[in-house]
């Protein structure tokens, strides 16, 4: 085998123009690089020129294949923006592999594609070819791309791992080649399938044909027989009708004479009743027009009791709010008269401080005159001299405490600051103080008051849920009248459809009877009358009766008889009797339509409707005619299965009725014999009965219908939820007043909190800046004694402040009433100012208060108002209602005697219907019986006339009895006027000589003895019937042999092509089976070898165990291929319990193994040791190392250091930023010995020895 040598790609992916990646001779080489290199881009490339699809390159088309690359360069400003110099994108792009095979020639594998074409263009060694050239070179070469045995993509290992046996079985058969016939494997089994099927119904034709035969013979046997047994039937047959005809005449003339009696007795009947129903009629309209009368009058009684509560009801809310409205004038009124003392007081309060502050303000004018004239007469006698040394003494001591003078009086103006601040604190702080008890006292009275609320509150809340308990009592009680009511309704309302449907069903039900008593009369008076077809066929499992009575459809009710002449009296026989319609079924002229056998044999779930009943065989052509080639399915899908499925013309029946026609239709549900029900006056009586009742009790419930009290609670909860939406207002404005007062207490609480701490810390700062003042003072003083001691001993003064107190100590005396006067009135005026917002604000809320009473004043007078115009309308009302109810009352006492009138009437009524309907059902009952007896003579005739039978007759003639089907169209228009008056006639006319009829039979009218004549003639026609002649019997015996011969000769002809089509299907499934078994076993020997090769370590010599099992022996492509690895010392598990590590390790054996079957002379393996450690890794590199060499290369791209670091060359993928294209370089390792290799691992970037790069 050969080797790839080298690539060259242009323009391919991430590769722009031409790049050039060379493998030298190493047979085992790595390809590496960072993330996004263009790595796997290079796998694609060797992917594509070896003939892979656009979806396996991950790209959507072959175009998406172009460079798309632009050249990039940084502007001024740092930002990337396309160069000027960047040329057009690349229209084309292509990939050339160079191949060198064993013998040193070397292959140019070239695959191109560009935005004009198509597709790609495939070249080998320059010369294009087509892809069916360029694959078959290549698997030449055992490079196949079906298989892709040449590559492994990135994740391919994961996936392999995970794969189901199918997708293995499938794998195997790819590498084996076996896949090639899987078409033509299919093809020829099918058609192995459809000559079976055809040969098998041949046979099984073949096999109808000759039961058809022996059928055919033994009828042939049977008609030498007939002939013979019709004589004896005819004497019997005589000897019935004439004792027949002699009974029915003596029992008709009876029957006429009670008839004419009963008709005198219906006459007088109807005459009473004729009567009693003028008197009914006249006194019902009285009734009718009362009832309408009482029943607007209630109606409108009704009305004004709902208008008088309506307004009682909105009286109580009037009641209510007067009430609330009178306790809020109290309320307020009380608040007023509590407020308006502390505003006469504080505004007395507050003539006073303004009276002491123009005291204070008259006193320091006072002082102030006086003050000033102290000033100007005050001072000391001193000499000049005294005063000159004064001045300079004073002057040095300016100079001597300069410094600290002006820290004093710094001081000074930091103690009146102090001072002045203590004061304002002082001041808020009393202020605050006085507010927060007012508030207090008003946060309790709100409190209290807010508290006697709630308690009436809950008192109203108490009593609404006690009201609403019983109003939800009695609204339920109300309900369950009302159901009640509508279940009588629809009880009553189903007694009255029972009996509806018997007046309507009562005819019908006696239609049937009829017609069930004139079947079973021709049975006995027309011999070859079989019967109801229901009753002569019978499923021969209870699971049939749906389904056939679903087959038999409208034939269901058909009647068989033996030939068309007895169906014709029969039909003779129904007109002349006016039965009904009905249709007949003679078993000598039914066409039949010959039953397909085929059926029979399609499925176990499918059989004949024919063959799920049981019949007398005598009645096979009706039967075989009403059920004809229909079959019975267990269920549905076996329906659809069968009509569409197997396309099979046939009436398709279930189990449970669905029908598919053969027009295709579908219809569901069931035909079943309709049994009418059966009624008796048991049941009519207690419907009757039922039906009073249930009357009664909608009577009793429509009394106790509307309850008053109910009305009243209503009217009640109103009130009272009034009284509650009220007192909770109330409690709301309460609460919002409350919570207000209590925010602003809680404010002034803090801000008391918080004037505290200032107020310390002040007192603080200025009790230390007294001392700090007193201490720097006395300083100061010390320095003054020194200086002035010399002078103050000279004036004879203590110190030199004496002098100074002498001299200033007015002046000093002065400021400080000064000062005291300034506290005072700063004092009196923040007193004044608050009284004042005190006096302002007990103002405003009295102002609100008056508001607030005059409009409840005015509220109440329009309340009253509203109440008297109430009062008046509900007397009014009142007054009417009470006329209203009494007019209705004597309306209803009247109402009340016609009504017992009417239900006396009704009840003579009543009587003598019942008297007359029982007359009515006597002469009814004789009439039929008359016309009966009538057509049982006119039906005998008839029979004697269509049998041939001669009667001894003594006049007239059996040729005046009209047969059906002889008349002509006048003489039909005749009969069909007063066909009984003709009957009478002709029978009137005929009279027959009864003298050959024996005394025994003349006396003995029991029906037995005709029963047994009967039986007789009945045992002679089944022989007859019985002995049914087929008179065709032997030409169709002729047929069928002649059809036999064809069908054995079609039957040899599909068993030759069975035979051929076989041989064929087992050639093509032994040549897939040889080539898929060889490569299965191949990879099962190889897989457990390679697989120890890969996981054995120093610790595991033996490595793990693998093996392939098959699930199908015969077929194993068929189904699939189980594969197990269980690694070193571990017990065997699905693989889906393996690591992810141990899952690639078994995949890449399985690859490896499978890669043995047919090697291709190169193997590339895209990051497969992804999910491995540094073990694993290096076993995949010394397994590689070990086997790479002629005839088998790798070409691994890998991350992984111990992977690439063994490899023979390396190739490295790197991205060239300038050009924004990926680049490769090649490094022949082969050219490093293993101690040069390790002296530069270990070397610090040492560059002895020379490295060889190819770099394109």
């Amino acid at each position: 085998m050969g080797r790839l040598k080298s690539i060259e790609l242009y323009n391919f992916k991430s590769y722009s123009d031409t790049v050039r990646v060379e493998f030298g001779n190493a047979y085992f080489t790595s390809i590496v690089g960072p993330n996004g290199s263009g790595k796997s881009n290079m796998m694609d490339a060797i992917s594509f020129v070896l003939g892979m699809r656009s979806n396996v390159l991950r790209s959507g088309q072959l175009t998406d294949l172009i460079y798309r690359g632009r050249v990039m360069k940084e502007s001024d400003e740092s930002s990337l923006i396309p160069s000027k110099e960047t040329k057009m994108d690349p229209r084309t792009a292509y990939v050339m592999a160079i191949y060198e095979r064993d013998d040193k020639s070397i292959l140019k594998l070239k695959r191109s594609i560009g935005h004009t074409s198509a597709g790609s263009q495939y070249r080998i060694n320059n010369e294009l070819v087509s892809i069916q050239e360029y694959e078959s070179t290549l698997a030449k070469e055992n490079i196949l791309i079906k298989a892709k045995n040449f590559l492994v993509f990135q994740g391919d290992v994961e996936a392999i791992a995970s794969q189901s046996p199918k997708d293995l079985s499938r794998m195997i058969e790819q590498i084996s080649g076996s896949l090639k016939y899987k078409a033509d494997y299919e093809r020829k089994k099918e058609i192995r399938d459809s000559t079976s099927n055809i040969n098998s119904l041949s046979h099984r034709k073949k096999r109808l044909f000759i039961a058809e035969i022996k059928q055919y013979r033994v009828q042939a046997d049977e008609a030498r027989i007939f002939e013979k047994m019709i004589h004896d039937r005819d004497v019997v047959v005589l000897k019935h009708s004439l004792w027949k005809l002699y009974h029915l005449e003596k029992t008709g003339e009876a029957s006429e004479i009670e008839l004419n009696s009963l008709f005198l007795q219906i006459n007088d009947k109807s005459h009473k009743v004729n009567e009693l129903q003028l008197l009914f009629n006249t006194i019902n309209k009285k009734f009718a027009v009362s009832k309408s009368e009482v029943i607007g009058l209630e109606r409108d009684t009704k009305t004004q009791e709902k208008i008088i509560q309506e307004k009682k009801n909105y009286l109580l809310p009037v009641d209510e709010k007067i009430n609330m409205t009178q306790q809020n004038i109290k309320k307020i009124k009380g608040t007023i008269g509590q407020l308006k003392p502390n505003l006469t007081h504080q505004s007395e309060t507050i003539e006073t401080l303004q009276k002491d502050m123009s005291i204070v303000e008259e006193e320091k004018e006072k002082f102030e005159n006086q003050s000033s004239q102290i000033i100007r007469t005050a001072g000391l006698d001193l000499s000049d001299d005294d005063i000159e040394e004064y001045e300079n003494l004073k002057s040095k001591f300016a100079q001597a405490t300069s410094d600290r003078q002006s820290e004093i009086d710094g001081f000074k103006r930091r103690l009146k600051t102090e001072e002045e601040k203590v004061k304002t604190l002082e001041s808020k702080y009393n202020q605050l103080k006085v507010q927060e008890g007012v508030l207090s006292k008003e946060v309790t009275d709100l409190r209290i008051r807010l508290q006697s609320h709630e308690s009436q509150s809950e008192e109203y809340t108490t009593d609404l849920k006690l009201k609403n308990k019983l109003l939800n009592d009695i609204v339920t009680e109300r309900r369950n009248k009302l159901a009640k009511e509508h279940e009588l309704q629809a009880k009553l309302q189903e007694v009255t459809d029972f009996l509806v449907r018997y007046s309507v069903n009562h005819r019908e039900n006696e239609r049937d009877a009829r017609m069930k008593d004139e079947v079973a009369t021709m049975k006995r008076c027309i011999p070859g009358v079989k019967g109801f077809v229901f009753d002569l066929c019978q499923p021969k499992q209870r699971k049939y009766d749906t389904a056939i009575s679903t087959v038999l459809g409208k034939n269901f009710n058909s009647i068989v008889v033996d030939s068309f002449q007895t169906a014709q009296q029969c039909l003779s026989y129904i007109k002349e009797r006016r039965v009904g319609i009905a249709t007949f079924i003679p078993l000598d002229s039914v066409v039949v339509q010959p039953i397909n056998n085929k059926l029979r044999g399609i499925s176990n779930k499918v059989r004949l409707a024919v063959d799920t009943v049981d019949y007398d065989p005598e009645l096979d052509a009706a039967i075989n005619y009403v059920c004809g080639s229909a079959v019975v399915c267990d269920d549905l899908n076996t329906a659809k299965y069968v009509r569409w499925t197997k396309n099979i013309d046939v009436k398709a029946v279930t189990l449970d009725g669905a029908v598919i026609h053969k027009a295709g239709l579908m219809t569901g549900g069931r035909v079943e014999n309709k049994n009418s029900q059966q009624w008796n006056d048991k049941e009519i009586s207690r419907a009757k009965k039922k039906k009073e009742e249930y009357q009664a009790q909608m009577h009793e419930l429509n009394k106790s219908k509307f309850d008053t009290h109910e009305e009243q609670l209503r009217s009640d909860i109103a009130g009272s939820r009034l009284k509650l939406d009220v007192i909770t207002e109330e409690i709301s404005n309460l609460q919002g007043t409350l919570k207000g007062r209590e925010v602003e207490l809680q404010h002034i609480v803090k801000s008391l909190k918080d004037i505290e701490l200032p107020l310390a810390n002040s007192r603080d700062i200025l009790f230390d800046t007294k001392s700090r003042y007193k201490t720097l003072q006395s300083l100061v003083e010390k320095t003054e004694d020194r200086i002035f001691a010399q002078f103050v001993a000279n004036i004879g003064v203590e110190n030199i402040r004496e002098y100074r107190k002498a001299q200033s100590g007015f002046i000093t005396e002065i400021s400080q009433k000064r000062l005291d006067f300034v506290n005072q009135i700063s004092r009196l005026n923040n007193q004044i100012q608050f009284e004042i917002a005190r006096r302002d604000d007990t103002q405003s809320r009295i102002d609100v208060l008056n508001e607030k009473l005059s409009r409840e004043n005015n509220r109440l007078i329009e309340l009253e108002k509203e109440k008297e115009i109430l009062s008046r309308q509900i007397m009014s009302e009142v007054s009417l209602l009470e006329d209203a109810k009494q007019d209705v009352s004597s309306k209803r006492e009247a109402l009340e005697e016609l009504s017992h009138e009417i239900s006396d009437c009704r009840g003579k009524l009543s009587a003598i219907q019942n008297e007359q309907d029982l007359v009515q059902k006597q002469i009814t009952l004789r009439q039929e019986e008359i016309f009966k007896i009538a057509m049982g003579r006119i039906k005998t005739l008839k029979d004697c006339k269509i049998e041939g039978i001669e009667l001894p007759l003594l006049s007239g003639s059996l040729n005046m009895i009209k047969m059906e089907g002889s008349h002509n169209d006048e003489e039909i228009e005749e009969e069909s006027i007063n066909p009984e008056k003709d009957q009478r006639e002709i029978l009137k006319s005929i009279i027959i000589d009864y003298s050959g009829l024996s005394d025994d039979l003349k006396l003995n009218d029991d029906e037995s003895v005709g029963e047994q004549l009967e039986r007789d003639v009945q045992l002679l026609t089944i022989n007859l019937e019985k002995m049914v002649v087929n008179s065709r019997a032997r030409d169709r015996l002729d047929e069928a042999e002649k059809k036999l011969r064809e069908v054995d000769d079609d039957a040899e002809k599909t068993r030759s092509d069975h035979k051929k089509a076989k041989d064929d299907f087992e050639s093509v499934k032994r040549r897939r089976y040889e080539l898929f078994n060889r490569a299965y076993k191949h990879i099962s020997s190889q897989i457990d070898k390679i697989y120890k090769e890969l996981t054995k370590t120093p610790t595991f010599p033996l490595g793990g165990t693998a093996t392939l099992s098959l699930e199908d022996e015969d077929e194993p492509y068929l189904d699939g291929v189980n594969y197990h690895a269980m690694p070193p010392m571990k017990r065997f598990c699905d693989m889906e319990l393996l690591s992810g590590g141990e899952k690639t390790m078994a995949a890449l054996a399985l690859l490896f193994a499978i890669h043995s079957y047919h090697p291709s002379p190169f193997f590339v393996l895209d990051e497969v040791d992804a999910a491995l450690d540094n073990a694993n890794v290096g076993n995949i590199a010394r397994y590689i190392q070990r086997h790479a060499g002629p005839g088998f290369q790798f070409i691994v791209i890998s991350l992984k250091n111990g992977l690439f670091e063994n490899s023979q060359s390396l190739v490295g993928i790197y991205r060239d930023q300038d050009e924004n294209s990926s680049r490769a370089l090649t490094i022949d390792l082969q050219m490093y010995s293993s101690s040069s290799v390790d002296s530069k691992n270990r070397g610090n970037n040492s560059n002895s020895g020379e490295t060889s790069i190819v770099v394109e």
